[in-house]
C-alpha cells in the first residue's frame, strides 16, 4: 500500500532521499511542504511542494498573465526509488489531493493548479500520464535569493533548460467551485477568490483512490537509482 507522511525538511530520512536526487540540495525558500513516500511501510521516496517561481513565460500563458501565484503549487521534488508500473504517476496523482487540502490547512489558500520543472534527457513522462501539460522549455535564465527575497538579495544566474508541465486543480477543488459559484465569472479559477471571502469550511473532491496519511518510521531499505 502507497501511502504519504507529512514531514519537517529536516528530517534524516527525507534528508537521505534528497540528496540522492539529480537536483542539487540547495535550500528551499517560501512556502513548502514535503512528505515521504512509504510502500507496506517502508520509505521508498520524497516528494515536495513548494512556492512556484515568479516568472515562467510558458506558465503564465497558460494559467493566465494575472493569476495569483500563491495558488498555484510547484512539484519541486519528487524522487522515487520503487519502479514498480505506474507507480511514479499513482504518487504525483496521490500528492496533488493530499497536498492541495495541506496547503489550505497550512497557508489558507485553495490552489488552482500545480506546476514542476523537467530537466532533458528526461521527458516527464510520469506527468504526462496524469495529464499534465507540457508548455514548452524555460530560458535557462533563474533568479537566485541570497539572503533576502527583495531585489538587493537577487542574482541572474544562467543554468540548464528545463521542460515545463503544468496543470489545473480542477477536481481537488471542484467542490469549492461549485458550492460558490457566481454566473459572472466564467472559468471556474476565477471564482476561488470569492470563495476565501466567505471563509467557509473548505470541501474537496475525493480522489479516485483514497490518500492515507500516516506517522513516519524510522529505517527501511533504499533500491532504484531515480525517477523520470
Amino acid at each position: 500500500m502507497i501511502e504519504l507522511s507529512k514531514i519537517q525538511k529536516g528530517d534524516s530520512i527525507y534528508q537521505a532521499f534528497r540528496n540522492r536526487h539529480y537536483v542539487p540540495n540547495n535550500d528551499c525558500i517560501g512556502r513548502q511542504i514535503h512528505y515521504l513516500i512509504f510502500n507496506n511501510n517502508i520509505p521508498i521516496g520524497i516528494i515536495s511542494g513548494a512556492s512556484t517561481a515568479w516568472s515562467v513565460k510558458s506558465r503564465d500563458a497558460f494559467f493566465g498573465d494575472k493569476f495569483n501565484r500563491n495558488l498555484i503549487i510547484n512539484n519541486n521534488v519528487f524522487r522515487l526509488e520503487d519502479h514498480q508500473k505506474n507507480f511514479a504517476t499513482q504518487i504525483v496523482k496521490m500528492w496533488r489531493y493530499q497536498i492541495a487540502k495541506d496547503w489550505n490547512d497550512v497557508y489558507g489558500d485553495v490552489i488552482i493548479g500545480y506546476d514542476t520543472f523537467v530537466e532533458p534527457p528526461r521527458t516527464g513522462a510520469l506527468y504526462k500520464a496524469d495529464n499534465w501539460t507540457c508548455t514548452g522549455e524555460t530560458s535557462g535564465i533563474s533568479k537566485r535569493h541570497h539572503g533576502g527575497l527583495d531585489s538587493a538579495h537577487i542574482v541572474m544566474v544562467e543554468t540548464s533548460k528545463k521542460l515545463m508541465f503544468v496543470k489545473w486543480a480542477k477536481k481537488e477543488t471542484h467542490a469549492l467551485v461549485k458550492k460558490h459559484a457566481r454566473p459572472d465569472l466564467k472559468h471556474w479559477s476565477t471564482q476561488i477568490p470569492y470563495y476565501l471571502m466567505g471563509k467557509e469550511e473548505p470541501l474537496f473532491g475525493e480522489p479516485e483512490e483514497p490518500v492515507k496519511v500516516k506517522a513516519p518510521i524510522l529505517g527501511g531499505k533504499f533500491k532504484g537509482h531515480g525517477n523520470e
